[in-house]
């Protein structure tokens, strides 16, 4: 409430908030990073008409912060296209950039509907500048330890979402709302697929297919000895409406932003059943409120696929964000997830398979999305160069 107060105040009447301004944990953040690094937070808070939005600007060199006022997503009309990446640059990273004179590696923590934006990916920004998504200025405070190229793995793809593990009654239908959540050949082929190379690396694998792929197996994986490194999910994702309550999610929650994560959902082995309303432990539907109560510190990435279900309409509820939002809870230390759900699942096997190449290579996961891109965008014939295939795929936390 004190911050809405002041940033109320201040940009009320100014697009730069002209005096230095600090961070909460400015200085310690400050201390971990380099001379030539800049961080970029983007705050929101609303009037009695819209959501209006502001970013501090931290330059690490000089220790000086400064308030900007930024145009609404809705203003900027993104399409996945090159004239909005264009758009992006003029009207957004032409207010922040002046504000990072001395900076090369900008660290940004979006906020609201600029989590849904390719952000990195500008012209601007991507010939000129190392830009890093975080989840949180704090991420910048933890170790993010290399793993040199050795990694474990569990795959799931190619699920059979008709295979009830539990018998459950039926109370009503979720159908109406969403539909039936339909197979997903492709994602046999991308999970056969990594796992033929990640065993080609001789590095430990395990995949998770049909029948197999359920929410009781994933629940499992932290009991994993030696623990898994990544977690790849190549399945739906989504939200359930509001007026669709499974027994799970009935439970009672403590906050706005848990109703949230209690709605969003992964589809696993099953998941079908679950839409009948199921009252069983292990339905399918895994929710972000049981994700982020695991134990995944030891997960060093999870991959989250850009196979999006459709669901509730509510504005409000960022899916990918509050997935996002619920492995972080969990403690994973990366996420590597898809903010636009029509990439193609050619383009993704395509760059999916290029991304565990290098990464197996020892390259870190950053350095290995970059090669993934310029490897998808290159490839027969330019033909996956337009924005749609590759600027929504983004790493979260890619520090290391």
């Amino acid at each position: 409430e004190e911050r809405k107060a002041f940033l109320e105040t201040i940009v009320c009447e100014q697009d730069i908030y002209t005096e230095d301004f600090i961070f909460p944990d400015w200085e310690r953040v400050r201390q971990r990073l380099h001379s030539d690094d800049a961080v970029v937070q983007i705050c929101t808070y609303k009037d009695e008409e819209s959501t209006k939005y502001v970013a501090m600007v931290g330059d690490v060199d000089t220790g000086r912060c400064k308030i900007v006022r930024l145009p609404s997503p809705e203003e900027i009309q993104f399409r996945f296209n090159d004239e909005s990446m264009e758009r992006l640059d003029s009207i957004l990273w032409s207010r922040l950039l002046p504000h990072a004179l001395h900076a090369h590696r900008i660290f940004i923590q979006p906020s609201g509907s600029f989590h849904d934006l390719p952000l990195e990916y500008t012209p601007e920004v991507w010939e000129k500048y190392d830009v890093r998504r975080i989840s949180s200025l704090s991420a910048l405070l933890d170790d993010y330890p290399s793993s040199a190229g050795i990694y474990s793995i569990a795959l799931f793809g190619g699920l059979d979402y008709d295979a009830a593990e539990e018998a459950r009654p039926v109370y009503g239908s979720f159908t109406g709302a969403i539909g039936y959540f339909k197979e997903l050949t492709a994602t046999k082929t991308e999970t056969d697929d990594i796992a033929q190379l990640f065993s080609s690396h001789n590095q430990p694998k395990a995949l998770f297919q049909g029948k197999i792929g359920t929410e009781r197996a994933f629940m499992e994986l932290p009991t994993y000895s030696p623990p898994l490194d990544i977690i790849h999910l190549a399945t739906h994702s989504g939200a359930l409406p509001e007026n669709f309550l499974t027994s799970k999610f009935q439970k009672e929650h403590h906050s706005i932003a848990d109703h949230f994560l209690g709605r969003c959902f992964v589809a696993l082995s099953g998941a079908n059943e679950a839409l009948l309303v199921s009252n069983g432990t292990y339905d399918g539907l895994l929710l972000g409120s049981e994700i982020k109560v695991l134990d995944l510190k030891q997960v060093n990435l999870v991959v989250i696929g850009s196979n999006s279900s459709k669901s509730t309409t509510d504005a409000t509820l960022d899916v990918p964000w509050n997935l996002n939002n619920s492995f972080k809870k969990a403690g994973v230390k990366t996420i590597l997830g898809a903010i636009n759900s029509s990439i193609g699942d050619e383009a993704t096997l395509i760059l999916m398979k290029e991304f565990y190449k290098q990464l197996l290579s020892g390259r870190t996961k950053h350095q290995s999305l970059l090669s993934a891109i310029h490897h998808l965008r290159t490839t027969e014939e330019m033909k996956y160069d337009q924005p749609l295939f590759w600027a929504s795929f983004v790493l979260i936390d890619a520090l290391e």
